[in-house]
This record gives structure tokens, sequence and C-alpha cells, in this order.
């Protein structure tokens, strides 16, 4: 009955276009009020499994991006601290004009795991496809994407050497390639004052792969007043411990009082973890997600843990992370998802995470009420003159009120009353 009443709220307001040749977005907006069930930022189940890279995902676009090297003044903060040059690689969208100072964009942060360099990300050809049709097909806003190193010319890359890298590159991180890239690059940061770097902290993204993942974690414990959002790939936290002397609780204990002691909940965070089934290192992160699962304060608006079926510890897996997380990111003010237009696909918006569980049931759950496959060629078994553009314009309005905080779905049936007869 639910699924019934909900469905046919949004079958209201389509008919209403067709009979009426139109309604208000006013009307739209109160109607949107009268629906059921998500409030917060991410409005996606907690833990569950990400879904694989469509095939076109990974196919060149006609919208690519460009990734350009940056070298940079740093210094060998692991040995003596002199001064010494690094380099990151910058990706930056399709249509980015340099001389466009009005134009700002959200920025990602990427690290490589043991062993690798800067640029890593964007030479695997299908990751940085990702990346563009991400971007070409409206899931994320256009966005600067750097692949940087905790590695210089003086590292050792052996095990041992590499986490003494990674453990001191917050302090690269924060003092050299954050003003460095965002220096030159059109993002959020008014200038690279320390004071405007934090101040644009919404706006700005760090992930990793493997040793990158705990690099991830270690940018957290360190940097939340510069970064809002992580991606952890298939790693944990070490900022007590290491390989093989974890020391989970003792890991997620600090990362709870950092929470609490840096007001991260009023100020807002979100982490989305991730690891693969077949994952060789899996355990490490599976024992960090248990742990932080049963702590109250890692509520699903700030935390998520989510496993890649058959996904093993490989660039593979990381495509489906990127994939799966990004549209979370940067949905806050200046930053919100795209919008829908015409040209959207049904299933995008059925299955948009503002939309959590109830995306299906904007639309009749069983298809043969309904034929097409986008917003503008959408066609109802009963109605006829649907407007694509009052389509268009309801499912934003729902959309933003989700993004803005606000509950626009509400359950009018509890569990307690029963089938009715006819169902029964």
């Amino acid at each position: 009955m639910k699924n019934a009443i909900i469905m046919f709220s949004l079958l209201t307001m389509l008919s209403l276009s067709a009979c009426a040749g139109g309604i208000s977005r006013a009307h739209a907006e109160t109607t949107a009020q009268a629906l059921n069930s998500v409030q917060n930022q991410t409005a996606i189940p907690q833990t569950g499994y990400t879904t694989a890279v469509p095939a076109a995902y990974q196919a060149a676009s006609a919208q690519p991006g460009t990734v350009t090297r940056l070298d940079y003044e740093s210094r060998d903060y692991v040995r003596d601290s002199a001064p010494i040059i690094k380099t990151a690689y910058v990706y930056t969208p399709y249509g980015y004009d340099e001389n466009d100072t009005d134009t700002r964009y959200n920025i990602l942060y990427l690290m490589h795991g043991w062993g690798g360099h800067a640029g890593e990300y964007f030479e695997f050809t299908e990751t940085k496809n990702v990346f563009d049709n991400l971007i070409a097909n409206g899931d994320i806003p256009p966005i600067i994407i750097v692949s940087a190193s905790f590695y210089n010319a003086n590292s050792n890359t052996d095990f041992s050497s590499s986490i003494e890298e990674f453990r001191a590159f917050h302090l690269d991180f924060e003092n050299h390639l954050m003003p460095a890239v965002e220096g030159q690059y059109h993002t959020w940061a008014a200038s690279t004052s320390d004071e405007d770097l934090k101040a644009s902290r919404d706006h700005r993204a760090f992930g990793g792969f493997s040793l990158g993942s705990v690099t991830t974690w270690l940018e957290f414990c360190h940097d939340t007043d510069y970064i809002r959002y992580f991606l952890p790939m298939s790693g944990s936290s070490w900022y007590y411990g290491t390989y093989g002397d974890f020391q989970i609780e003792k890991n997620v204990d600090f990362i709870e009082q950092l929470v609490m002691d840096n007001n991260l909940d009023e100020r807002g965070y979100f982490i989305y973890h991730a690891v693969g089934t077949n994952d060789a290192v899996k355990s490490q992160s599976i024992m960090m997600a248990d742990e932080m699962l049963t702590r109250e304060i890692f509520t699903p608006e700030h935390y998520v843990f989510y496993l890649n079926d058959g996904g093993y510890h490989d660039f593979d897996a990381v495509q489906e992370y990127l994939y799966n997380a990004l549209p979370l990111f940067f949905r806050e003010e200046g930053g919100e998802s795209t919008d829908y237009t015409t040209a959207s696909k049904i299933s995008e918006v059925m299955n948009d995470p503002a939309f959590g569980d109830y995306g299906r049931l904007l639309f009749p759950v069983e298809d043969y009420y309904y034929s097409g496959d986008t917003l503008g060629n959408l066609r109802l078994t009963w109605y006829n003159g649907i407007d694509p553009d009052t389509t268009v314009e309801i499912v934003n309005t729902l959309k933003h009120r989700v993004g803005s905080g606000e509950t626009v779905f509400y359950d009018i049936y509890t569990e307690s009353i029963q089938t009715p007869p006819w169902r029964s």
C-alpha cells in the first residue's frame, strides 16, 4: 500500500501536467512535502555493495579532461627537511579555462599505494575515462583531481621506508602541495592563506588505495580542518600500529575523540570506506568497519562501508569505488549534484543515492505501466501529453529539498496496518 501511495503521488503530479498543461513550482514543492523519507546528505544504506562501472563509462568520452604535470617546492620531511622538488599531476575537466577566474571547482586529491608514483591514477585509461564520463553525464560537477605521491627523489620504496614516507605526507600536503595546486588552479580557496584553505574545506576531498588508503585515514587524523570528504579504498587507519599490528579499537577510539574534540558532527565530514570481497588484505578494512559501526557517533551521514563483490586488490576495484563514491561528495552549498535534464535517464533518478530506497517508487514499480528511458520521453500507460519540463522540475525539486536537509518523503502507513483484502 505504501508503494502505491507514493507512486500515486508522483503520477498525480504528472497527470496534472497532462490535463492542465503544466503545474507551478509552488505546487510541485507543496506536493513534494507530502511524499516520504530521507533527510541527510548521504541518503544511502550505511553498508552494502558497490555497483559495477557501466562499460560506457570506461569508454573514451567526447568531452575528455586534460592532465598536466605540476612540479612544486617541498621539503624532505622524512630525512633532514631539506628543500626538494616534488611532482604531482593535475586533471582539469573539459572546458576548464585558466583565464576564467569566476568559475570555481571542487578538488579531489588521490594517493597511490606501495611502490606507486605521482600521476598513477591517470595512467589507467579506463580510470580517467570514468572521471570524464561522470562529469559529462552529470553524475558529478566538473572537478579538479590531483594524483600526488608520498615519495620523492630521495625516497626508498621498500615497505618500511614507505610507511615513514606516508606518515610524513600530511606536512607536504598542508605546507606545499595544497598551496601549490590551489594557487594555480581555480578551486574554492580564495587564496593560499591557511585561513582561506580552511574556509574552503567543504570543497575538498582526499582518497587513496592500499597504502594510499592508510594515508587517507592519516589525512583524516591530521587535516579535517582542510578536508571534508574522504575515500579510503582497501586499508585501515594506522595512526597507531602498522601492518599486522592494526590496533583497530585504539585507532577508532582516537577518531571518535577527534570527531568530538573538533565538532565535526556540526562542521560536517563524510567517509566512504570500501574494499573488495576478494581483496588479499581485506581483513583490516573489515575489522575497522566492524568497530566503526559499533559506535553511535558514526552515523550514515558521516561514515559508510561498502564491499565490492568479487573485487580484488587492483585498479579495477579502484574504478568501481570512485564511480560509486564521487557522486556522494560535494553535495553541500556550492557543490550540490548536477540537476536532472530531459536527457537524464529514468534509471538515474530511480538509483540516485539522494532518494535512498525510495527512488524506485517515484515511477510505476511495474515497468509495463510506463515506457521510455529518459525524463524527456517518459510515457505513462493511462496518461497522455506529459510535459517533460514539468517532470524534470518535479524530480529536481525533490532532490533539492533532500540536499538541503529537508524531509521530503513521509511514511503515512505503519507496519501494523493490515493488507487490504483485495491484496491478500
